[in-house]
């Protein structure tokens, strides 16, 4: 955690890099990205209900502990990537949603 690879392919200390020495691997807001590179995609949006939510897991991204994988009731699935401080606070605060009998399959 805190490193990344810089467009050179040295790896480096997140901190001490150079602001564009590197590219993020998550850009911090979707829509200027896209603006900035001229990218023309739809951004889309899925929404479930609290009762819909069969299991949520806490996932590594790029061997980071960032991710969430959230499953639902119909098979479907979803991968959510957060900043490392969101993540757990998200699982969190879907642990406290969860019905009693429900929170033995957020674990």
């Amino acid at each position: 955690e805190g490193i990344t690879l810089t467009r050179e392919g040295s790896v480096v200390d997140i901190e001490s890099a150079t602001q564009g020495s590197y590219d993020p691997v998550i850009p911090p807001n979707l829509h200027d990205h896209l603006l900035q590179t001229g990218e023309n995609k739809t951004i889309q949006c899925t929404k479930w209900s609290y009762v819909q939510i069969r299991e949520v897991h806490k996932r590594r991204y790029l061997l980071r502990h960032c991710a969430l994988e959230v499953f639902s009731n119909d098979g479907q699935s979803l991968f959510l990537i957060f900043h490392l401080q969101q993540r757990d606070r998200i699982y969190q605060k879907l642990f406290s949603l969860a019905r009693p009998s429900d929170q033995t399959h957020l674990l």
